[in-house]
């Protein structure tokens, strides 16, 4: 599903619509395709699918921690949240933003401190939760 383009560029075909996310983690990708977050290897092969079990929400955001932990925005009717996944894809818990509550969530990342950081669309901001 790799391909060398004309400047040796990597360009990636996964067949997937409505891509709003893709984060290179090396030894795996990750990319979020509207209802879920799917997992790859490096060589391209599908590893596993992240959330996306019950509601109508939509991930707009992915990273990785230190500890292989996935950290995804998810969007649904009513609710902004940033979920916490094992390094199987397993859901842990949702981090909750408490009186500051997320209104579009889409970029995200983490530091070594145990903080996750939130491009909130919605609010014009960034913001930071602790998630550890």
């Amino acid at each position: 599903m790799f391909e060398i383009g004309k400047n040796g560029s990597v360009i990636v075909k996964l067949g997937l619509s409505d891509v709003c996310c893709l984060t290179l983690s090396l030894p795996v990708s990750t990319v979020c395709a509207g209802w879920c977050v799917q997992v790859f290897s490096a060589d391209g092969r599908h590893l596993h699918d992240i959330g996306g079990s019950g509601g109508r929400g939509t991930y707009s955001g992915v990273c990785m921690d230190a500890s292989g932990r996935y950290l995804a925005t998810r969007s649904e009717k009513g609710r902004c949240i940033v979920q916490v996944f094992d390094t199987e894809g397993r859901w842990m818990f949702d981090v909750d933003s408490h009186d500051d509550r997320l209104r579009r969530p889409s970029g995200i990342d983490v530091d070594s401190d145990g903080f996750v950081y939130v491009a909130d669309l919605g609010n014009d901001c960034v913001k930071k939760f602790p998630y550890v």
